[in-house]
């Protein structure tokens, strides 16, 4: 099938499952929008294949595109933070911010962030699966992230 009649209908699947592995939104777009352009640049050879094989091979582009840049952005030095940043995320802020959580959501972000269990640990603990683990934790950091903010902003006022 050709590229043109493909990105319709596998674009947003490929950016989904690319979100699902961890990329942000506009991130998985970039490398789905990268691995259409490979397929596109394939030409006939990538036309051939059925369609199972061009699903995979895009998944496969796009994911080898994720993988590649996540390594890339590892490798940089990252900046030090000021002091005075460092002093904004003292013990007391950061208790702060986690007494605004749910109970049990609390628990999970202590038991990984503070106590050192991986998600298939805490799974195992608490008799949930590791992947229930990982996507609760994503809802809580997302969380935790808007209350930080949120008192950033009022601290500031």
């Amino acid at each position: 099938m050709e590229v043109a009649l493909l990105y319709p209908r596998l674009f947003g699947k490929l950016v989904h499952q690319l979100t699902a592995l961890g990329s942000d939104a506009g991130r998985a777009e970039d490398y789905v929008q990268e691995a259409f352009l490979r397929a596109w640049q394939q030409g006939p050879s990538f036309a051939q294949l059925q369609e199972g094989q061009q699903w995979a091979w895009l998944y496969k582009t796009a994911h080898n595109l994720m993988v590649d840049d996540i390594r890339h952005r590892a490798a940089q030095p990252q900046p030090e933070l000021p002091e005075a940043v460092e002093d904004d995320l003292s013990r007391a802020a950061v208790a702060q911010v986690l007494g605004k959580l749910p109970a049990e959501t609390r628990r999970l972000v202590v038991m990984r962030y503070f106590s050192g269990f991986n998600s298939t640990e805490i799974g195992r603990k608490l008799g949930i699966p590791p992947a229930t683990v990982r996507t609760r934790l994503r809802a809580a950091a997302a969380l935790l992230r808007k209350l930080y903010l949120e008192d950033s902003k009022d601290s500031a006022l």
